[in-house]
């Protein structure tokens, strides 16, 4: 991914954008970018996978929704990246989730990149 992708995420990020979708097939590629940009807006990133939860320990593993409600639970500042976001989007229950959620995003410096 290039600077300029990095520059115009670490924009969205500062403005408050607390919901970002970020397409590539090169996973790597795109967690390596959205570390250069959580570091450069004084955040973490914590990255999420129904498989491992975030940070890859366990916790919210097992469906969209439990990744949800794992993130809701972490009031410090982050950019939480949302691994192949594509298949988790049709549970209508989590959707709902992550609507509510993003109103408490913006009060606790966070956001979702899908």
């Amino acid at each position: 991914m290039s600077r300029e992708c990095a520059k115009e995420l670490s924009l969205l990020v500062k403005a408050g954008w607390r919901l970002i979708l970020l397409e590539s097939f090169e996973e790597e590629r795109a967690l390596a970018t959205l570390r250069v940009v959580a570091k450069a807006c004084g955040r973490e990133l914590i990255p999420w996978s129904v498989a491992s939860g975030l940070a890859g320990a366990g916790i919210g593993a097992g469906s969209f929704d439990d990744g949800l409600r794992a993130i809701s639970a972490s009031s410090d500042p982050a950019l939480f990246a949302i691994l192949d976001a594509h298949r988790q989007l049709h549970d209508p229950l989590a959707l709902r989730r992550l609507r509510d959620l993003l109103e408490i995003l913006a009060e606790r410096k966070q956001a979702i990149v899908l």
